[in-house]
């Protein structure tokens, strides 16, 4: 009954009371809440599709989460890469060269929340009469140039799934579309409005209640743990996940709540961001995206050169510290930008301490 009542099935009050606080905070845009960033990402892509089906290229920085990708090839459109600047995001320069007339949108997300130049970029987009999608899965809360990022362009995307800004799960745990250009607000309603209600939201319950509320507490003996766990019940296949629905209750709830915690929360990865600068100064370790006082959903640094990224994680592994490698690259232009990343541990209220424990560990990783 619980469960019921935080809207496994009908339509929640907590999903139009998100809907209304995300407008509020993205200056009244236009909120549609989904079940993920990709299935916003794809309704776009088909109506845009509707209103220039000649066009079938959509460009892409050549870093890229490849979910993206996979996104664009399911709508039936080509993905294209362009190359990325040095803090990993779509170079505008670059993008400028590749726009023609087949080019039907460019997606244009801001790396690990670092911005992308999009005042450029959506000024190119306009001037070639291209779609632009200010994909903003992995930052909320930033604007650039007074206005908040996933509101340039003609449709903006956000993501509620792990590492994000607001977070209420893992796969298929929520997003929104935002809706900018107002010739695409009807037929992207009726689009949302046709989905289904989410599915499969109990067991997706129980694994926020473990990875975010239990599991922290656990450290190393909560990793391990997981891993059996997965192994005795094997996870539904990524594409259950990704069926596009509407945006389950208790998932708006949980991102309300998020909500309005996100100021402190903000400020505590700025902080830690700025530790994880500091501890790493003169250890050759890159940080390419760090500025005083961004805002980063992670912490990816570069490893210098010579340094095998694999061999880095398993020696960080062995005292106990989890890392990510980077996105796989997509196109020859990512190759080098994609090369030594690597992505570390980070959490709003993490001490300066666990910092300089997990910096130490990466210094004599990388010096042997």
């Amino acid at each position: 009954a619980a469960l019921g009542a935080l809207g496994l099935g009908p339509r929640a009050a907590s999903i139009d009371a998100l809907a209304a606080a995300l407008a509020a905070r993205l200056d009244g845009a236009e909120v549609e809440p989904l079940d993920a960033g990709r299935s916003a990402l794809a309704l776009a892509l088909g109506v845009f599709r509707t209103r220039a089906p000649r066009r079938r290229r959509v460009l892409l920085p050549a870093y890229i989460c490849p979910s993206v990708v996979e996104t664009v090839r399911a709508a039936g459109l080509e993905p294209v890469a362009v190359a990325v600047g040095p803090e990993l995001n779509l170079d505008a320069m670059a993008l400028a060269a590749a726009l023609d007339d087949a080019v039907l949108a460019v997606i244009a997300p801001h790396m690990y929340a670092c911005p992308a130049p999009i005042v450029a970029i959506e000024a190119l987009c306009r001037e070639a009469g291209v779609f632009l999608v200010d994909d903003a899965a992995q930052v909320f809360g930033v604007r650039v140039d007074g206005r908040p990022l996933g509101c340039f362009g003609d449709v903006g995307v956000l993501s509620f799934a792990q590492s994000k800004t607001l977070v209420t799960g893992v796969r298929g745990s929520g997003g929104a579309l935002l809706i900018g250009n107002p010739e695409l607000v009807p037929p992207l309603r009726a689009a949302c409005a046709a989905l289904p209600a989410a599915r499969g939201r109990r067991r997706q319950l129980a694994g926020f209640v473990w990875r975010y509320l239990a599991a922290p507490g656990l450290g190393a003996a909560g990793y391990y743990l997981e891993r059996l766990v997965r192994l005795a019940w094997p996870a539904a296949s990524p594409g259950e996940h990704y069926r596009p629905a509407r945006l389950a209750g208790f998932e708006a709830a949980l991102a309300l709540a998020q909500l309005a915690s996100l100021e402190a929360r903000m400020r505590g990865r700025i902080e830690a961001a700025a530790r994880y600068h500091r501890a790493l100064a003169g250890s050759g370790i890159g940080f390419p995206q760090f500025a005083p006082g961004r805002y980063l959903s992670k912490i990816v640094v570069r490893l210098p050169e010579g340094s095998d990224v694999g061999d880095t994680r398993r020696r960080l592994a062995a005292q106990g510290i989890g890392s990510r490698a980077a996105y796989p690259a997509f196109g020859d232009a990512a190759l080098a930008r994609a090369e030594g990343l690597l992505e570390l541990p980070v959490r709003a209220a993490m001490s300066e301490d666990a910092i300089e424990r997990v910096s130490a560990a990466l210094r004599r990783a990388v010096a042997r």
